[in-house]
């Protein structure tokens, strides 16, 4: 019923998706999938990934997809599930960069504050050598956030294997 409504909102507002059917998905949602219906039962999912488009593009869907979830009558989990920089230490698999690092301190000092707008001003430079996957499913996550009453706490950002690994959580007020 969700994708349903989803479906046909985003298509009345000329908003570019692509849905599709797949039995597999990213190891990306498995963690949180094992965290969240632990205890749950009875629970959907509607994966949603990235696309190539913008930061500003992401945000924006993200706007149009609260739209359409805040018009549903059950509880719904937004997340966003993605490495930092892949290029934060020379034992990192893409190597040392001086964008990994950059790029994970402008996301744990803006996405955690919900702050996109210096976010949509990194440099593309910095974004694509920093080697990461985050990105764009933050800004998807921040425009679902926009204009909400919240607060935000970063619950541990870390990087074992040179990998950035940021684990945050927003509450509604």
């Amino acid at each position: 019923m969700v994708i349903d409504h989803l479906q046909r909102k985003l298509r009345e507002e000329n908003v570019p998706f692509t849905l599709t059917s797949n039995d597999d998905l990213d190891y990306s949602f498995a963690v949180p999938i094992l965290m969240l219906t632990t205890h749950l039962q009875n629970w959907k999912l509607i994966p949603v990934s990235p696309s190539m488009h913008d930061g500003k593009t992401h945000f924006e869907f993200g706007q149009q997809l609260k739209r359409v979830l805040h018009a549903e009558d059950h509880r719904i989990a937004v997340i966003a599930s993605a490495d930092l920089s892949h290029k934060l230490t020379k034992d990192s698999p893409g190597g040392a960069s001086e964008e990994g690092p950059k790029f994970d301190a402008a996301i744990l000092e803006n996405a955690v504050a919900n702050k996109p707008e210096p976010l949509f001003a990194l440099p593309s430079e910095i974004i694509e050598n920093a080697s990461q996957c985050g990105y764009r499913p933050i800004m998807t996550l921040l425009g679902t956030l926009s204009e909400i009453n919240l607060t935000s706490k970063q619950l541990c950002y870390e990087t074992p294997f040179g990998v950035g690994y940021l684990t945050a959580r927003y509450d509604i007020v």
